[in-house]
């Protein structure tokens, strides 16, 4: 297309520009967990993790380890926002080495102790009782 890079140029592939494509993902910036809960999700339309014979060794363990993090953390505590009003900034910070990025503001969060799971857990006075 008549452009030229020097012999050993590196690329990276703008993920971030990715993740936010209008034409694979509608209302890219709404919070829409159920999006992925579909079977039309595009392929090479979500990649975290990078594709191809590079992509990320540890992807697995990765998403292991978020989902039980995120199940633990739901199955014992009611989650909610502080102040639900507050506004939400949009954007990201810079990325390091290109790579990473993180989110410019934060979220805070109220983690009440879960009473059904209170109710529920096993106590070290009944596993001696077995």
């Amino acid at each position: 297309a008549g452009m030229k890079w020097k012999a050993g140029q590196t690329f990276f592939v703008h993920m971030h520009a990715i993740q936010l494509n209008p034409k694979h993902w509608p209302e890219p910036e709404k919070f829409d967990p159920d999006r992925f809960m579909k079977n039309s999700i595009e392929k090479n339309s979500f990649i975290p993790f990078g594709g191809g014979v590079r992509m990320c060794p540890g992807r697995h363990l990765g998403e292991l380890g978020i989902k039980t993090l995120m199940a633990s953390v739901f199955r014992k505590f009611d989650v909610s926002l502080v102040d639900p009003d507050a506004p939400l900034h949009k954007g990201y910070g810079r990325a390091y080495s290109g790579i990473s990025m993180f989110a410019y503001d934060t979220a805070w969060l109220a983690m009440i102790p879960n009473k059904a799971y209170k109710e529920s857990a096993v106590t070290d006075e009944s596993m001696t009782s077995i």
